[in-house]
């Protein structure tokens, strides 16, 4: 065989391999850019609806306006305009229960609406009535703060004490969104928020007691 022809037919199929890898590349780098973008999207979806509704905290309401408050959980009193009648809005992150199949660490997010009575006993987990948040979501915690930016931690049930609860002034949430799907079994796409949100009408002057 020629020598030259045989260099040259090696050179031929280094070049092949090289374009199909570099092809395959490209098509994963479109594919999880894809998924990224769609975690992004889901994620600025639920930011945008959190941030609506803990804002409306306390609107109209002379007593305590937080009801529950712990690190997946956050329940709170509003009015709604135009309508006379007061709303309990539940924020429930389910981290126990497993909601994908293709992506194991996805946990569902309940939002529930109810008007009547407060109820610190209702359980959001037992109503059909409630409504799933987004998908993908694999962490929604939050901390609560007083007038001091001071972290009001929970109880060893895991709860803010009833009596900690009208000193809350801001809410840190964070956030974090997966893809369901991946091109790698072992990574998913991610999309991150974290941030603060003060509630308009809480009253942030009251100061938290002494040690």
């Amino acid at each position: 065989m020629n020598l030259g022809y045989a260099i040259s037919t090696i050179i031929a199929g280094l070049v092949l391999l090289s374009l199909v890898a570099l092809n395959s590349r490209i098509i994963q780098g479109s594919g999880e850019q894809t998924l990224y973008t769609m975690a992004k999207t889901h994620s600025d979806m639920i930011v945008d609806y959190i941030k609506e509704d803990l804002r409306t905290i306390g609107y109209g309401v002379d007593s305590t306006a937080i009801t529950i408050a712990s690190p997946n959980r956050i329940q709170f009193l509003a009015h709604a305009d135009p309508l006379p009648n007061l709303r309990i809005i539940d924020w429930v992150f389910d981290e126990d229960t497993q909601l994908s199949a293709r992506n194991i660490n996805v946990s569902p997010l309940y939002r529930r609406q109810n008007v009547g009575t407060p109820n610190t006993a209702f359980d959001p987990l037992g109503d059909t009535s409630i409504e799933d948040i987004g998908i993908g979501v694999v962490r929604f915690n939050l901390q609560y703060l007083d007038s001091n930016r001071e972290v009001i931690e929970p109880e060893s049930s895991g709860t803010i004490d009833s009596s900690q609860l009208e000193l809350i002034c801001q809410i840190e949430v964070e956030l974090i969104v997966e893809s369901l799907d991946s091109y790698d079994a072992n990574r998913f796409e991610r999309s991150t928020w974290s941030g603060e949100i003060t509630p308009f009408n809480l009253n942030c002057t009251t100061s938290p007691p002494l040690p």
